[in-house]
């Protein structure tokens, strides 16, 4: 949001997001009900200050949905599972360095590695925004049906 002549900013943590355990993963910062910045604790417990913008993945969204979904269901030995997580991923210089769950929806937690080890097999296959020089954050919705 651009500010007209003499409007002042007003600046406020606003919100914080949390993975599906209800540990505190973040807060995007607000300026005028725009997120301007987002801090993250990673792993460590380390604060980033990262870039919270979707990267591209270099064969497409649909190929990635596809890839995952047969990746993930090949490693269930094909139990049916029907569900779907939020995940956050962290990007550094354009490698995958954590991933979370923010959310589960209608599966259980023993199936989280899986997730992750299947969202792993994208690893340096993402395309970083321009003009991006800080850690990226994005979420990613992992279909399971």
């Amino acid at each position: 949001m651009k500010l007209s002549f003499g409007q002042i900013a007003e600046k406020k943590d606003s919100i914080l997001f949390f993975d599906a355990d209800s540990t505190c993963l973040g807060v995007f910062y607000e300026t005028n009900n725009e997120i301007d910045s987002t801090v993250y604790w990673d792993l460590n417990k380390d604060k980033i200050d990262v870039s919270f913008k979707v990267p591209e993945y270099k064969f497409g969204i649909d190929s990635l949905n596809e890839l995952l979904l047969s990746k993930f269901r090949e490693q269930l030995n094909f139990v049916e599972v029907n569900g779907a997580a939020l995940v956050y991923i962290l990007l550094e210089n354009g490698e995958i360095k954590e991933i979370r769950i923010g959310k589960r929806i209608g599966y259980h937690r023993k199936y989280d590695e899986l997730i992750e080890k299947t969202l792993m097999m994208t690893q340096g296959d993402w395309i970083i925004p321009k003009k991006t020089n800080k850690p990226l954050l994005f979420v990613y919705l992992f279909k399971m049906k």
